[in-house]
């Protein structure tokens, strides 16, 4: 029986080559999707059960804000609004007196 190593064996170094730099790029992506959470669409479902509906509004300038709805799931640990429908814009009137 040959007792060289699977590494000196030519027919065997690409594969190897390959998953070792394929498995990188999935560990890295894994990662990436571990970053931030969003606060106002974790408090839309605070007090909510799993997939119950859930909105949030966000203010992006003077007078304009960007409404957020779709269904409470459970991501990295933290119950947030994830978005399933169209981002709705409205446009905010200064309460008059």
């Amino acid at each position: 029986m040959n007792s060289t190593p699977l590494i000196n064996d030519k027919k065997y170094l690409i594969p190897i080559l390959l998953g070792t730099i394929a498995s990188a790029f999935l560990s890295v992506n894994a990662i990436a999707h571990e970053g931030h959470v969003d606060k106002d669409a974790q408090l839309a479902c605070e007090k909510k059960v799993l997939r119950a509906s859930c909105q949030y509004m966000k203010e992006t300038d003077q007078n304009i804000a960007k409404v957020y709805s779709g269904y409470c799931q459970k991501i990295s640990h933290n119950k947030i609004c994830v978005r399933n429908q169209p981002i709705k814009t409205i446009v905010l009137e200064p309460l008059s007196n």
